[in-house]
Parts: structure tokens; sequence; C-alpha cells
């Protein structure tokens, strides 16, 4: 498990050695910028088993009314949303993907897959309404997709959940319990507000992680959805990503148009190591997986 928070001013990142002791690894994962960071979310958003970093930013430092120019040569830095892909050694690279880094007033943000395409989306919750006036969040918080499974384009507008107030939390959650992830905008100085996710469709599975000698949560446990030999999807459960808000402690995968009669579920107990598979499982299903399967 890794862990990232803002110190001082810089980001850090830390690993979990286990035990109750951490190593910091800022220096060699390329993750240390001078930046307001707020929220942080860990997921794979290339379906390649490795978990990738997005990081939101405070770039105007709650609502200071400057422009860049003079936020700069106060001294503090502008730094946009940032997205980071892990390479599998240790390090993270910023992706080159203009239409992510908005400089904006960003608190939280997830990074799911609302539409069950099989990719990762991204959606942040920003300070649309009391922000600065040069921040280019103006208009809602944005909602990234790729509709072509390659190129980041911002879609908020066209899924109808542009939603323009000052929004600090963003839970996405199945209220319903019709397998799609609806949207929770907690907003300062308006109502909440829900959006109900309409895909309504079965190219999807949950999958709850319950521990017996790892903690019962399942915190921690990694996620594997494969059809044959290609891997659908990776998670891991967090019981807090993002920022002011928990995590549901169980994963959602999409799974893509190309639907499979049967997949392989695996899941990875953190506190013991121990490997559950279930092969044949149905989409469209919740299952629950028992580490002493």
């Amino acid at each position: 498990m890794l862990v990232q928070k803002s110190v001082a001013s810089h980001s850090a990142l830390f690993q979990n050695l286990g035990g109750g002791r951490f190593r910091e690894i800022t220096a060699t994962s390329g993750v240390g910028r001078k930046a307001s960071s707020v929220g942080c979310i860990f997921a794979d958003t290339l379906n390649r088993g490795r978990l990738d970093l997005f990081v939101s930013t405070d770039s105007w430092l709650s609502g200071a009314n400057y422009t860049e120019p003079e936020l700069l040569k106060q001294g503090h830095t502008v730094e946009p949303n940032i997205l980071y892909l892990n390479d599998g050694a240790g390090r993270y690279a910023p992706v080159a993907a203009p239409v992510l880094a908005l400089k904006t007033l960003g608190h939280d943000m997830i990074a799911e897959d609302l539409d069950h395409d099989g990719l990762i989306d991204l959606y942040v919750g920003v300070d649309a309404e009391s922000g600065n006036k040069w921040a280019t969040s103006k208009g809602g918080n944005p909602l990234y997709t790729r509709p072509d499974g390659k190129t980041w384009v911002e879609q908020a507008a066209d899924w109808g959940i542009k939603q323009e107030a000052n929004c600090v939390c963003v839970p996405a959650v199945d209220f319903d319990n019709d397998g799609d992830l609806d949207l929770l905008l907690v907003n300062f100085y308006s109502n909440v507000v829900l959006y109900r996710n309409e895909t309504n469709n079965k190219q999807w599975l949950r999958v709850k992680a319950v521990g017996t000698k790892s903690n019962p949560d399942g915190i921690g446990a990694k996620g594997r959805v494969c059809a044959g030999d290609r891997l659908v999807g990776f998670r891991q459960v967090q019981s807090g990503a993002g920022y002011g808000r928990s995590s549901p402690l169980e994963v959602h995968f999409g799974l893509g148009k190309s639907v499979a009669a049967g997949y392989r579920v695996e899941v990875l107990f953190g506190g013991t190591n121990v490997r559950v598979v279930r092969e044949g499982v149905e989409p469209g299903r919740r299952v629950v997986v028992r580490e002493t399967e």
C-alpha cells in the first residue's frame, strides 16, 4: 500500500513496509512536486495491473483572488491537477494530456468505470462557485473519459453531471443497487446533489472481499477480473481515497463491450497473501469472496 500526502507544500509518497513502519520514497518515485495538493487516489487507469495516481490541486490557494503571475511573484506555485502513470518499477510519470491539467480549486475526485466500457473514468469536484475568476475550472465539475479507448476528453456536460457549485466531496456508490455507480455531490453553501447513473446494463461485476485472518473489511485486498488470459480490471479495496470521504468497501468493475459468459475473479488478501480464485463468474453479479475459501 502506498500513501501520498502534502507535507509543507511538497507532495510526499510513503511506502508501507508493514508492522506500522513507513519509508519515504518521494525522491525516487517522481511525484514530489511543490503544490497545494488536496486529494489523491490510486487506480489502474490502463488495465495493466498497476495503480496509477491522480492528484487534485488547490491551485488558487482556497480562492485567493490573484492572477497566476501575481501568485508566482508572491512565491506561490500554481500547479494543475495531475495524473501519474505507474511504470511498475517504483516510478511515476505525468500523463501528457492537457485536458486533465486544469488549474482549479480541486477537491475530491473519483476514478471508476461509470459507463461499464472497461476503462476508468475520472470525475473531479471543484470549487467553481466561489473560486478565483482566473481558474480554469469555470463551468462545473469535469468528467474525463476515453470514447476511443485512448484519448482523454472532457464530457461532463454531455453526461449531464457538470454541476457548478462549491463541491468538496464526491462519493461514487450504487445507491439504487442496479449495478452502476451513482454520484453524490456534497457542496458547501448549497444542497447535496444525487445523480442517478442510467447505464443500466449487465456489463459489470462487484467484488466484496471478506477477511478472516486479514481484516474483515478486506481493506488492502487486491482484486482482478480476467476473461481468459486477458486482464479486464484491477482494483484495490481502499478505506479512504480522494478527499473528505470514505470509500465503499468493495470494488466495482466495468466489463467493456465484449462481455464474456464467465470470468475469473481473483482476490489477494494483503494481510496473509492468501489468493482466492473463482472461475466461471457470470456478469452482472455481486461476488463475496472469503479468505477462508
